[in-house]
């Protein structure tokens, strides 16, 4: 009786170790950019399998952003390794044939940052989804079974956190928003509550609030 009890949690254990999932995403999912700034979107992997390489590829919206350049994370940082920055296409959108691998023995267990792409705003606001796609991590015999967690990108040009918009964020922002809180605002943005621009009054837009709380503005 006592072999079945541990070859049962045995494989109860095996189990629930294949079915959690490598998940490649983008970090951080939600962020704020001021127009014609440059920043960085650093593409993450948490591993739960030992990754020997990925590949990818990105997309956005061109005419909010532009990309500037693509560079290794520190996912592989002491193995050598074969790094392609892949192809910027800045009118179509597109980064594409993205990828890295280890040369010789090695793998990595641990998570880290896959690459690090620095992109540009335009001139208009708005949001960009930073997707994503044809992308895989693989082990020394072959693919892995991975979730991909895509990201956004918000650009203003004015303090979409200062509600009120009398330049100091604090209770009477929190209170205007908390009086909207669970509305649906259509189209998305056309309230100055709805922050994240999302057409939801919820707890993302709390969260941006909270983060510049007592912050001031000429």
């Amino acid at each position: 009786m006592l072999e079945k009890i541990v070859l049962i949690l045995s494989f109860l254990t095996l189990f629930i170790v294949c079915c959690q999932a490598n998940i490649i995403e983008v970090s951080p999912p939600y962020q704020f950019q001021h127009t014609g700034h440059s920043f960085d979107i650093v593409i993450y992997c948490v591993p739960s399998q030992p990754v020997k390489s990925f590949e990818m590829r990105i997309s956005f919206d061109p005419s909010l952003l532009q990309a500037n350049s693509v560079s290794p994370g520190t996912f592989f940082n002491g193995h050598p390794t074969f790094f392609s920055a892949g192809t910027i296409n800045n009118t179509a959108g597109t980064i594409i044939d993205i990828y890295d691998l280890i040369i010789g023995h090695g793998n990595i267990s641990t998570p880290g940052s896959l690459l690090i792409v620095n992109f540009t705003g335009n001139s208009l606001t708005g949001v960009s989804s930073i997707h994503i796609y044809n992308d895989g991590l693989t082990n020394e015999t072959g693919y892995l079974d991975h979730e991909t967690n895509d990201g956004d990108v918000q650009f203003y040009t004015s303090y979409p956190w200062d509600v009120n918009h009398d330049g100091t964020i604090d209770y009477l922002d929190c209170s205007l928003t908390i009086g909207h809180y669970r509305e649906t605002v259509s189209p998305p943005g056309s309230q100055p509550w709805d922050i994240v621009i999302d057409g939801t009054v919820n707890y993302l837009d709390l969260s941006v609030l909270v983060s510049h709380y007592r912050e001031t503005y000429p």
